[in-house]
């Protein structure tokens, strides 16, 4: 018990340890960028009569993405923060990342006008309660339990698979559109490149969180990183161009 306090007392330490300055322009500019993205395209949503919901799907996706970061823009801008204090927090906004990818894919069927939406639909929402549970144990359970659920696991279990999703239904939205729209190479470029962005971030948060010991320490580890924000910028960069590519070759043909 006494060896428990003295590792939570050491935690709290570590949240509050001066960070290095780059981390925190990295982390809050990939922020900017996310939710950023999501403004653009709820205006553009709304500027075209609110009826292309597509529009508003990529808008949630994109602007919820890194709602997990403040944390880590808090710390870096030297703000005392108790890592404990953040597991409700963590356990809604990993919940919310993966519901974004949904949204994306989501908007993608819209976009495309796939057929049988409603048995993917029926499958992701399968996919969704699962990683509810899977988070609800890694941040509310007991820590005797939670070391079954480890947080790094999570993306080889949810985020990486629906990064495969979102590729292939980025390539099938092409094939479907490519007579009707016809999007532009560039941006179907720029989407999957921004997907493959997405896939390296999660590698380098996996190999981040398998490393520290003892396991509590996981957040120090992210925060402590630069790679993860600087592959953030790019992705969603690459992902925000990309999408905006589609709509305006959409929008222009619907006219």
């Amino acid at each position: 018990m006494a060896g428990g306090k003295s590792e939570r007392r050491l935690q709290s330490c570590v949240i509050i340890y001066k960070m290095p300055t780059p981390v925190f322009y990295f982390s809050l500019i990939a922020f900017f960028v996310s939710i950023g993205s999501g403004f653009y395209f709820w205006r553009l949503w709304s500027k075209n009569g609110k009826r292309h919901y597509f529009l508003l799907f990529w808008a949630f996706g994109l602007g919820t993405f890194l709602l997990f970061k403040i944390p880590n823009v808090l710390v870096n801008a030297r703000v005392p923060i108790i890592q404990d204090n953040l597991s409700v927090f963590f356990f809604i906004t990993l919940c919310l990342y993966l519901l974004a990818y949904f949204a994306l894919i989501a908007g993608l069927e819209l976009f495309a006008d796939f057929r049988g939406r409603g048995l993917y639909s029926k499958r992701f929402t399968a996919w969704l309660a699962i990683a509810v549970v899977y988070f609800a144990i890694t941040f509310l359970a007991p820590a005797s339990l939670a070391k079954f659920a480890s947080i790094w696991m999570g993306h080889l279990l949810f985020y990486i698979p629906a990064q495969v999703f979102l590729f292939r239904n980025i390539s099938r939205a092409v094939k479907l559109t490519q007579n009707s729209i016809n999007p532009p190479r560039y941006g179907i470029y720029l989407l999957q490149l921004g997907v493959v962005a997405l896939f390296l971030t999660s590698v380098f948060y996996i190999w981040t969180l398998i490393n520290p010991q003892p396991a509590s320490f996981w957040y120090f580890s992210v925060i402590s990183s630069p790679d993860t924000s600087i592959l953030q910028i790019i992705s969603g960069l690459l992902l925000f161009f990309g999408f905006r590519a589609l709509a305006k070759s959409y929008l222009k043909t619907k006219r």
